[in-house]
């Protein structure tokens, strides 16, 4: 071991073994009210005020019969069409538009709170921010024994990926504490079962979707490897608060009607009507794309460059469409734009364009650039972000980046000013099918797959005459 490696690792050693041994609530970290702020300001907040204070009373209940109900919760439903829910430190619970789009009574929604109440009272926050801070430790300190760069990068992509979830463990925990929870109230814990069933049958339909695109979607819990009505492990979980549920004072119904009544003309999809226009934000309709610069800048276009700059000019992020070829974004970088160099290049896909980014060293005592190059339809989309002042490249270059992945395609509809899809309730008949359904509202080639999959229909069957549904239109 030579005497280089042996002096970083006397350096390394003592950080090592106390960020081992430190709480992780001493680590300096956004406090629960910022993250607060950063979300609602990104995502907006439903407008339905009716349906805001509808969730807010079911988790207010359910937290009062949580394993802490000492914390004060905040309850948030955002305007996005995603399948996803979470928690963070501060009591702070969030539910995206488009999870409650595919529930169909109360108790569904109670399960999906409480599993999330689930990962606040039991601490999963903290405890996965512990374990963040090990897995970059270890990182470095198996980068330092190797000598090698690329053990470091590839150390602290598998700490990051292990912390992105919260892992099984804790998620069945959640689940425990949550159907306990949703027990002591009155729901019948087995909607759990049915939630996750769900969010299984959705992460197949998503599968099916984007198997001609590379890749798929995964839901939010997205830790079963077979379908939640098969999980031994959690149907111990079920079981066990099923003993609570018979001593609740009270037992509640799955609360359909309720649930029905609440979700009446909800949006569906993106609500695209309701976009903020923001004065950072770059439209550009005949050529149906967009992209945000980062708040606070100024933007100008000069025929077919946009250019921005931010309050005190020190950096510039340009956009630049070009022709493209029928070479990869990667191969356009070099080929077209004439870069023989470059680092940590990786391949982007906004809105699962193809593109590529890189950054450009600096060359000839020239500043570093960011580069990136992004594919939609004949056009080949270029980004060029540079800073006057070299030393603060990399706090600019955080920027650059979240700048390019905000590029978006402009849909005929909001170009059209169209309302948004909603969601409605009627009731069956003996000659309702899925399939009409969805030809007569257009609802695209996966319409009668999605109106399975909301009425508890996946992957076959059709309603009774009679069967309160939902349709989209």
């Amino acid at each position: 071991m030579n005497q280089l490696l042996v002096r970083h690792i006397h350096l390394l050693l003592p950080l090592f073994v106390f960020l081992l041994t430190v709480p992780a609530h001493s680590v300096k970290a956004a406090s629960g009210d910022e993250k607060y702020k950063k979300f609602v300001a990104e995502t907006p907040i439903v407008e339905d005020a009716e349906l805001r204070n509808y969730v807010n009373d079911i988790g207010q209940k359910l937290a009062a019969n949580s394993n802490n109900p000492n914390i004060k919760y905040t309850f948030t439903v955002l305007d996005s069409p995603g399948l996803n829910a979470f928690a963070h430190e501060g009591g702070y619970v969030y539910i995206y538009r488009g999870l409650m789009s595919y529930m169909r009574n109360e108790a569904q929604l109670a399960a999906v709170l409480a599993h999330e109440i689930g990962h606040i009272t039991e601490r999963h926050v903290s405890r996965q921010k512990s374990g963040n801070v090990t897995g970059k430790m270890l990182a470095m300190l198996a980068g330092v024994l190797s000598g090698s760069q690329d053990v470091f990068e590839a150390g602290q992509l598998l700490s990051s990926s292990l912390i992105k979830g919260y892992g099984r463990d804790m998620e069945l925990e959640a689940d425990l504490t949550g159907a306990q929870t949703m027990a002591r109230l009155g729901y019948d814990p087995q909607h759990m079962i049915e939630m996750l069933s769900i969010m299984k049958d959705y992460e197949a339909l998503s599968k099916k979707k984007s198997s001609d695109k590379g890749g798929g979607n995964q839901t939010y819990h997205g830790l079963f490897s077979t379908h939640p009505r098969n999980d031994a492990r959690l149907r111990t979980v079920v079981t066990e608060a099923d003993k609570l549920a018979k001593s609740a004072k009270v037992l509640l119904g799955s609360g359909e009607q309720a649930y029905r009544l609440k979700t009446e003309g909800m949006i569906w999809g993106e609500n695209f009507a309701a976009k903020e226009k923001k004065p950072h934000r770059y439209n550009n309709k005949s050529e149906r794309i967009r992209f945000d610069f980062p708040e606070k800048w100024q933007w100008k276009e000069l025929l077919s460059v946009v250019k921005g700059n931010d309050i005190d000019q020190i950096a510039t992020l340009t956009m630049e469409p070009r022709a493209r070829t029928t070479q990869s974004p990667e191969e356009f970088m070099h080929n077209q734009l004439k870069i023989t160099e470059v680092e940590k290049g990786k391949n982007i896909s906004p809105v699962r364009l193809k593109g590529y980014s890189a950054i450009i060293p600096a060359v000839d005592n020239k500043a570093r650039k960011r580069l990136a190059v992004i594919y939609y339809k004949l056009k080949a989309y270029v980004f060029t972000g540079e800073v006057v002042d070299n030393d603060k490249f990399e706090e600019y270059d955080k920027l650059f980046e979240e700048s390019i992945s905000t590029f978006r395609t402009i849909t005929q509809r909001e170009i059209d000013g169209q309302k948004p899809k909603s969601i409605h309730h009627v009731k069956a008949t003996r000659q309702t099918s899925f399939a009409a359904l969805a030809k007569q509202f257009d609802l695209g080639r996966y319409g009668e797959e999605e109106l399975r999959l909301m009425n508890g229909f996946y992957p076959a069957g059709q309603p009774s005459d009679g069967n309160w549904i939902k349709i989209v239109r």
